[in-house]
């Protein structure tokens, strides 16, 4: 709720704090039996703080769509620069248009930041029961 606010009050494009307890939580959702497995993999993941870590692994879970397959890829991706990561991930709008493109205009900026915002955070809140 406070980074939609900060988004509508001040045009701040948020970013996610994904704790412990709900990185661990979206490893068992998104990967289930293959959570252990997942777990080694993202202990090779780079991060200077482990709320720096636990944001890229979202990521990292996000965008794999529950393709172990895709992590070590995406694990390397994001140890050589973790915004192309978490770009993708949390403002894939953003990223869409690669800055080339990028509105000018407050609202509009507003209206993208939300749209981002608001598209992460329901793959975030997504019940277990949604995934395969």
């Amino acid at each position: 709720m406070f980074e939609i606010l900060k988004i509508i009050l001040y045009g701040h494009q948020p970013a996610a704090k994904i704790t412990n307890k709900k990185l661990e939580w979206l490893i068992q959702r998104e990967f289930g039996v293959q959570a252990l497995v997942l777990k080694e993999k993202l202990e090779r993941l780079k991060g200077e703080t482990q709320q720096a870590k636990n944001r890229n692994a979202a990521a990292i879970l996000m965008l794999s769509n529950t393709d172990i397959d895709a992590i070590d890829q995406l694990i390397g991706v994001s140890n050589r620069d973790f915004r192309d990561v978490v770009a993708r991930a949390e403002y894939p709008g953003c990223f869409e248009l690669g800055f080339v493109d990028f509105p000018t205009g407050l609202v509009r900026r507003r209206q993208l930041y939300m749209a981002d915002w608001e598209q992460y955070i329901k793959w975030i809140r997504m019940p277990s029961t949604s995934r395969p």
